[in-house]
């Protein structure tokens, strides 16, 4: 398991901050824990919190009415999990969060962390970084569906989530990539 300090030291590499500052922010995070399946945040709901990934692995997806589902993304050890865009927009979250394994975050509330940090320099700064990478995720994730095969999607996968593709059910990497799950049966035996 993670602890807070080694994620804040990960995330040092992408937006260098003094340790004084993340210290200030440090105590307001608690670690919670997550049974499997276990929601963090679910669709409709008024997001009030967002957590840093210490252990085990959530997956973010989309449920249509008629019970379809989507999977946008899987975070892992040292990811953030929360609904962003629905935050930004001050509306109900659109967004599902789920622990596929037994895991744990530590979790904070947005109004508690933006007090802290609004108008420091160095959050401003950190706050635009994490932004920007998941812009840019969110934009490569884009070009691999428009540009890239099928074979191609799994590969960037298996890339991207190597330490978690035992522990995701292959529905939901299926899901992830844009194909059934016969077509990924297909692509693992190939």
């Amino acid at each position: 398991m993670l602890t807070l300090n080694q994620i804040f030291q990960n995330y040092q590499k992408i937006s260098p901050m003094p340790q004084a500052e993340w210290d200030r922010v440090a105590p307001l995070f608690q670690l919670k824990t997550f049974d499997k399946k276990e929601f963090f945040i679910k669709d409709g709901e008024t997001a009030t919190h967002f957590g840093l990934v210490a252990q085990g692995f959530f997956r973010i997806y989309y449920r249509s009415d008629e019970g379809k589902e989507w999977v946008k993304a899987f975070r892992g050890p040292g990811g953030l999990v929360g609904t962003y865009a629905e935050i930004l927009q001050k509306i109900p979250a659109r967004t599902l969060v789920q622990a596929l394994i037994p895991s744990s975050a530590y979790v904070v509330a947005i109004k508690d962390f933006f007090e802290m940090v609004n108008g420091r320099l160095y959050w401003e700064m950190f706050l635009k970084t994490i932004a920007e990478n998941h812009f840019i995720q969110k934009e490569n994730r884009e070009y691999q569906f428009l540009k890239f095969s099928a074979a191609q999607r799994y590969k960037a996968f298996q890339d991207e989530y190597k330490e978690m593709e035992d522990d995701i059910p292959l529905f939901y990497i299926a899901s992830y990539l844009g194909i059934t799950p016969q077509a990924l049966s297909r692509l693992r035996k190939s």
